[in-house]
């Protein structure tokens, strides 16, 4: 055995080990930098075997059409008919009642006014009622003001362009050229094909939703583009299954709020430590074509899951869909330049690996002069939660130098030595022990189901059973989960559920261990 071979199998044993040892209990931001360290070393004393590694197909296939023929025949269709006619009629019923009662007819569980009422609001066109971004409002703006923010965030010409016409048909053609390619070259099965091929597309459609949390006057909108049955979807949907499980191995990788629960549960708080988080602006419309290629095409090597043939494919479907994001506005067509469209399956594990990327050389690399301040580091898509140790003056340097790593990628921040708001739980310390109790935005509305919904039985059960035993998970201290669940207790009320079905599901949540959720 020559010395090369020796060092490179001592640095996979010793990768091997601590990875081993971060299973049972989560290591320190210090260690995750010596893993990657240690990784990267591993990977230059190797021999890359990726030509003979297998091709990886994903289980994506178009829905069934199959009808069994014989099954068909005069009494079924008969059957189908007459249901459909008394289906007619409920509808009918329902809102066409003109009797002038408060109770109308004995469908559905509106009024005949309120059923008047929802019928002038959507067709009024001097207004627009979407869902809020966050927090579960329903948002009523004027049109006027709602089509000026999307004008101001599409006159971005750094990130759209409009278009002279439909650019579907020429579009359509390089996906079935691209597809046709993956098939000959035995990249895509046939189920794969035919789920990709895209016949009749839809066109997407650009819309925004209100970011009221933020603001309640000057109200901007997070753009999102609707591409449901567009020419992109399935692309989109199969190379998201491909990418996914690379996302899973991002040491910052946060799946939800028990996974950055347990990842800080062990924590020693020392006086010098201090909370923080920070959020990229806009992160999905931020990021350059050619960097967050560089990023996928980074981890797919680096990973070695794939066969170079595929890899090759994976960066030109990826190369497709990043430069084929068109959309429609109040009859135009744009092109978006830079950036995913979010709304896509594909957009998340893009912007994940991006910043996986990005994180390997400003955060874990030597590029990062503050790494030896930073005791923890985590990150849910563009939102990332972390300890610091040190003061607030070395903390904004180092957000300033994330600030200048990278054009168009810029952080904001928040900090405090004793408590932090992230995603929906507040991380606190109390005598140098790790706390957390639920968070909710002040904006946030009562958005239960309510009990009188049209849902199975057992659907309106479940929901307070599980809401209580999310309380149960997320509130560290026995005081803590007793508030939180009487205000939520008092939540269901006021949706409709009756008293023995919330206690029994209170119940079921005091009687489980926490340390088992």
């Amino acid at each position: 055995m020559d010395s090369d071979q020796f060092t490179s199998e001592c640095i996979e044993d010793r990768v091997s080990d601590i990875e081993q040892m971060s299973i049972s209990c989560p290591i320190d931001f210090q260690d995750e930098c010596a893993i990657l360290t240690l990784r990267d070393l591993y990977k230059e004393g190797s021999v890359s075997d990726m030509e003979n590694l297998p091709v990886i197909h994903t289980d994506l296939r178009s829905k069934s059409g199959y009808y069994p023929v014989q099954s068909k025949n005069y009494y079924i269709n008969l059957f189908q008919k007459l249901v459909q006619q008394d289906i007619d009629g409920l509808a009918e019923k329902w809102g066409g009642s003109q009797s002038g009662s408060q109770s109308g007819s004995n469908f559905g569980n509106l009024t005949v006014g309120e059923t008047r009422a929802l019928r002038s609001l959507s067709t009024n066109r001097q207004i627009v009622i979407k869902a809020a971004d966050k927090g579960g409002s329903v948002v009523v703006m004027d049109a006027g003001r709602y089509e000026r923010e999307i004008m101001r965030q599409l006159s971005d010409t750094d990130t759209y362009t409009p278009l002279d016409k439909d650019p579907t048909d020429y579009f359509q053609k390089l996906l079935g050229d691209l597809l046709s390619e993956g098939l000959s070259t035995g990249i895509l099965s046939n189920k794969e094909y035919d789920y990709l091929h895209c016949t009749n597309p839809t066109i997407p459609i650009f819309h925004t939703l209100s970011k009221v949390h933020k603001s309640l006057e000057d109200v901007k909108g997070r753009p999102i583009v609707a591409g449901i049955g567009s020419l992109n979807e399935g692309l989109s949907c199969y190379i998201d299954k491909l990418l996914m499980p690379l996302v899973l191995q991002l040491p910052t990788f946060l799946r939800d709020t028990t996974m950055c629960i347990n990842k800080l549960a062990d924590l020693e708080w020392k006086p010098t430590y201090r909370w923080f988080s920070m959020d990229v602006a806009a992160l999905y419309s931020s990021i350059d074509h050619t960097l967050g290629l560089h990023s996928i095409q980074y981890w797919l090597q680096q990973e070695g899951c794939f066969p170079s043939i595929q890899i090759d494919f994976i960066l030109q479907a990826v190369h497709f869909l990043l430069y084929t994001n068109y959309f429609l506005f109040d009859g135009r067509f744009y092109l978006q330049r830079r950036g995913a469209a979010m709304g896509t399956s594909f957009a998340p594990t893009y912007a994940n690996l991006f910043m996986g990327w990005w994180e390997r050389l400003h955060v874990f690399g030597d590029l990062n002069p503050y790494r030896g301040q930073i005791v923890r580091f985590y990150r849910y898509i563009d939102d990332c939660k972390g300890v610091w140790d040190g003061d607030v003056a070395s903390l904004h340097s180092f957000v300033s130098h994330c600030n200048e790593a990278v054009d168009g990628i810029e952080f904001t921040y928040d900090t405090d030595p004793v408590g932090i708001p992230f995603l929906d739980v507040v991380f606190s310390t109390i005598e140098g022990v790790v706390t957390t109790d639920l968070y909710r935005k002040p904006i946030t509305r009562n958005t239960l189901l309510h009990a009188k919904s049209g849902h199975p039985r057992s659907c309106i059960r479940g929901i307070p059973v599980g809401q209580f035993l999310r309380l149960r998970r997320i509130c560290s201290t026995w005081d803590t989960f007793q508030q939180q669940a009487m205000r939520l207790w008092d939540r269901f009320a006021q949706r409709g559920y009756a008293t023995e079905v919330i206690k029994s599901a209170y119940d079921r949540a005091v009687a489980t261990d926490r340390m088992s959720l």
